[in-house]
C-alpha cells in the first residue's frame, strides 16, 4: 500500500492564508496549466477549513495538468480586453455587471487613472486618484444571500496586490483617523470564503463616518439583501460621491493618510430589479444625520457623472422606482 503523504497542519488563519496563496498562484499560472480542477478543490478545502477540517495540499496539486499549446495560444483571445493584464485575477466581471456592461465614468481623468478589478462576487474600478474605488458592482441572488448568512465573518483587511503602492491605499492610511473602512460591496453579501476575503480589499473601501457605516448604511445594505431574497435577481452599483465635481475633477476634497485617500461627501447605491423593470438610487450624506434621498438614475447621473447601468432604457433611468423601503431601527 502506498504511503500517505502528510500535509503539515496549522491554525485556521494560517490554513486559509495558505489556500488563498495557492488560489492566487493558480490564476497566475493558468496560461500554462489547466487550473480549474485544482481551483475547485482549493475552494472546497477553504470551506472545509471554515468547518474545522484539515487541508491536503497534495490533493490540490494532483489535479493540475498542462494546457495544450493551442489552449495556451488562444487564452487571451477568449477574454474581453478590459479583463486582461491582471484585472481578472480572482473572477469574471461579467458575472457581476448587468448585461456585461460596466458603468461609464464621465470624468475623463478619473476614468483614465483607474483600473477595473474583477472578483468572484463584485466588479470594481480602483481609482489611482482617490485611492478608493469609483464603484463596486454586484449581482445579488437569493441563493447567494442565503449562502452568505451561513458564513462566519472574519476581517482580513488588506491592500490590493493587483495595484502598485502608488496606486492604492494602505492599512496605515486609516489608522487613528476616526473613519471606518467602509465596504462598497458588503461583506454580508459574500456567499463563500474567497469572496469574503476579496471584499476586505482596501480597493473596496472608503473612509466612512462610523455612525453612518454602522447604522444608516448598514440598514441600506440590509434592505438591499431583502430585495434580493424577494425578487431573486438584483443588480447594484455602490458609488462614493464627491462634491464640486461639476463634470470635472473633484476639488477641495478632504483626505486621510499619507496616500491621500479621498473622503466621500455622499455615498450612493443604485439598485435595478429586472422583475419590476424599475431602478432607484439611494443617496445619503457621509455623516451622522441618518438622512437618505431616493432619486432616479438620470438624476444621479447628473450629480455623479456616472451612467451606472448604461444598457437600461431612458424610461427606466428617468423614473424613480418605488420598491425600496427605508426602515431605520434606532
Amino acid at each position: 500500500m502506498a504511503k500517505k503523504t502528510n500535509t503539515p497542519q496549522f491554525g485556521r488563519g494560517k490554513k486559509l492564508l495558505l489556500l488563498i496563496i495557492i488560489l492566487g498562484a493558480g490564476y497566475l499560472f493558468r496560461n500554462t496549466f489547466d487550473v480549474q480542477p485544482a481551483l475547485t478543490e482549493t475552494k472546497h478545502q477553504i470551506v472545509g477549513v471554515l468547518e474545522g477540517k484539515p487541508i491536503d495540499v497534495s490533493r490540490i496539486f494532483s489535479k493540475l495538468t498542462l494546457n495544450s499549446p493551442h489552449e495556451h495560444a488562444n487564452y487571451h483571445a477568449k477574454r474581453p480586453a478590459e479583463h486582461i493584464n491582471g484585472s481578472d485575477i480572482g473572477g469574471e466581471c461579467a458575472l457581476n455587471l448587468y448585461q456585461n456592461q460596466a458603468p461609464v465614468i464621465e470624468i475623463p481623468k478619473m476614468a483614465q487613472e483607474s483600473k477595473i478589478i474583477c472578483n468572484y462576487a463584485y466588479a470594481g474600478r480602483a481609482s489611482f486618484i482617490s485611492k478608493s474605488t469609483l464603484y463596486s458592482a454586484e449581482h445579488l441572488t437569493k441563493e447567494r444571500i442565503l449562502a452568505a448568512q451561513k458564513i462566519e465573518r472574519v476581517n482580513p483587511f488588506h491592500p490590493d496586490e493587483r495595484l502598485t503602492q502608488g496606486e492604492r491605499s494602505e492599512l496605515a492610511d486609516y489608522r487613528g483617523k476616526g473613519y471606518d473602512r467602509g465596504h462598497l460591496a458588503p461583506n454580508a453579501d459574500m456567499g463563500d470564503a474567497i469572496s469574503q476575503y476579496q471584499s476586505f480589499s482596501l480597493a473596496n473601501m472608503m473612509p466612512e463616518v462610523p455612525e453612518h457605516n454602522r447604522k444608516t448604511w448598514a440598514e441600506i445594505e440590509k434592505e438591499t439583501r431583502r430585495l434580493a431574497l424577494k425578487y431573486n435577481n438584483v443588480y447594484t452599483v455602490t458609488v462614493p460621491v464627491y462634491e464640486n465635481a461639476n463634470g470635472q475633477m473633484p476639488s477641495h476634497i478632504n483626505t486621510i493618510g499619507k496616500d491621500h485617500v479621498y473622503i466621500p461627501n455622499y455615498i450612493a447605491k443604485a439598485i435595478y430589479v429586472p422583475a419590476l423593470e424599475q431602478a432607484v438610487v439611494v443617496f445619503t450624506p457621509n455623516d451622522a444625520s441618518h438622512r437618505i434621498d431616493l432619486m432616479s438614475l438620470a438624476k444621479f447621473q447628473q450629480i455623479a457623472h456616472m451612467d451606472v447601468f448604461p444598457t437600461l432604457s431612458a424610461s427606466i433611468k428617468e423614473n424613480e422606482g418605488h420598491f425600496f423601503r427605508w426602515q431605520p431601527v434606532w
